[in-house]
């Protein structure tokens, strides 16, 4: 068995695949981990299964640090993180090729391996958008993202209250769930559209992220489920030739 793990800063994914079917198992990203504890939390197929091989892409140094002693600890194994300079398949168009995230080399690799050209949208606790093309990952776009711009309004905001945010026609709105919803979500359609319109309108565009369910059917893109693992699978190959 092959373990994958996508450590953001709202969660850890870990993806492997049982019986021929993929299984994704998502953590809370909290402090408080330790190796023997995010160990406890594995599903028993996991805890008993002959492991093979793991690898991580990580935005969250302390958890990277946690999810690789568990792997050491209880599977007897060394862990790939994936960084630079870690065969990705795409040349990396950076100041300083060091400072790349890992989830932005995973996606620029899953990018390439679909499309000559292509967009890739990651909707989480940031909004990242970046541009593929002819092998090469010209640059990425950065904002916040869709929850994290609610929660910072409403909290800096003394008259506006959390919301259930939800798509809506209209163009204006008539309550503060409404106003809420219009102005964040379809601020954030607006804001991704306009940066694909400016980038390259004839790129190949993929969506994914914890946020995507959001505001994907709005957007003029592929959805992928998860597309920082896919792309970490994409990166392992290129690694084993």
């Amino acid at each position: 068995m092959k373990l994958y793990f996508d450590i953001g800063n709202t969660s850890i994914k870990m993806n492997f695949n049982y019986e021929n079917k993929e299984y994704y198992v998502s953590f809370t990203t909290r402090n408080h981990y330790s190796p023997d504890s995010l160990f406890s939390y594995l599903p028993d197929v996991v805890k008993n299964a002959n492991i093979e091989s793991a690898m991580i892409s990580s935005v969250v140094p302390k958890q990277l640090g946690i999810v690789e002693g568990m792997i050491k600890k209880y599977f007897n194994i060394r862990p790939t993180v994936i960084t630079f300079p870690i065969k990705v398949g795409v040349k990396l168009n950076a100041t300083n090729p060091k400072t790349i995230g890992s989830d932005i080399i995973s996606l620029a690799a899953f990018a390439a391996s679909k499309s000559d050209n292509a967009i890739i949208l990651n909707l989480g606790t940031a909004t990242t958008i970046t541009h593929v093309k002819d092998k090469t990952m010209l640059g990425t776009i950065i904002a916040p993202g869709i929850l994290i711009g609610s929660e910072t309004l409403v909290n800096n905001a003394s008259k506006l209250h959390e919301v259930n945010l939800k798509l809506t026609n209209k163009k204006i709105g008539n309550n503060t769930e409404e106003c809420l919803s219009i102005g964040i979500l379809k601020g954030h359609i607006h804001m991704i559209r306009g940066f694909i319109k400016e980038i390259d309108q004839d790129a190949d565009v993929f969506i994914s992220g914890g946020n995507s369910k959001l505001i994907k059917d709005r957007i003029a893109a592929t959805y992928v489920k998860e597309a920082t693992i896919e792309g970490m699978k994409v990166i392992e190959k290129l690694n084993e030739k």
